[in-house]
């Protein structure tokens, strides 16, 4: 699904809500994935840490075929090469994924490239080597990366100010604990899948969307 140039920026800087999917089984998994699109989310990246290339192949052809239905961005967690072969829209680069620059130029300019970042500096070098959004974080801790470094949501704020290209708050957040990052004007969030497990999906993404949407 092709996107013209000039509105990537502004399609993703539209998207509230960012879906971080992990590794379950596969009829749980799809309709959770469907559950999310039909509560209106629109944005996903597939995060299969240390599962088998066949698996991410599998699993991601699920994403591309249920995106593409709803016109939603599908984002593969560092892997390049397989984000190339599964047509999808984009990839993210974590602090330790690969080279961003080389990246942008396997990519082209007509897919996405998400980078993640702990600091001002990593946030303003990323976006000069060609990141198109920033994953922030952690900003809370977090059950899915336990080991990453908490920064607080004042380090999110002050890369929005400096940056042009959309950022997502990551780590950690849930619908109970977002009152404290939509005070200070966080805008936009990454969620780990696990938030909306055993819920009412639509009812938890209505929640999101009325604390982010203001």
């Amino acid at each position: 699904m092709e996107r013209e140039l000039f509105s990537l920026a502004e399609r993703l800087g539209a998207l509230p809500l960012y879906v971080i999917l992990g590794y379950r089984e596969e009829s749980a998994f799809r309709s959770l994935l469907l559950s999310l699109l039909r509560a209106g989310v629109r944005l996903f990246q597939l995060r299969f840490k240390g599962q088998s290339e066949e698996v991410v192949l599998a699993y991601g052809e699920v994403v591309r075929s249920y995106t593409a239905d709803f016109e939603a961005f599908f984002i593969l967690n560092d892997r390049l090469d397989l984000a190339l072969r599964l047509g999808a829209d984009g990839v993210h680069l974590g602090a330790e994924d690969g080279d961003i620059v080389l990246a942008r130029r396997r990519l082209g300019e007509r897919r996405i490239l998400g980078v993640s970042a702990r600091t001002v500096s990593d946030a303003l070098r990323a976006e000069e080597q060609g990141a198109d959004y920033l994953g922030v974080g952690a900003v809370f801790a977090s059950l899915t990366k336990p080991e990453a470094p908490v920064i607080g949501v004042e380090v999110v704020c002050r890369v929005q100010e400096v940056v042009s290209i959309p950022v997502f708050a990551i780590g950690g957040i849930r619908e109970g604990n977002l009152s404290q990052l939509s005070c200070y004007g966080v805008r936009r969030v990454a969620v780990s899948d696990e938030a909306f497990l055993g819920r009412d999906v639509q009812e938890i993404v209505e929640k999101f969307f009325s604390k982010l949407l203001i």
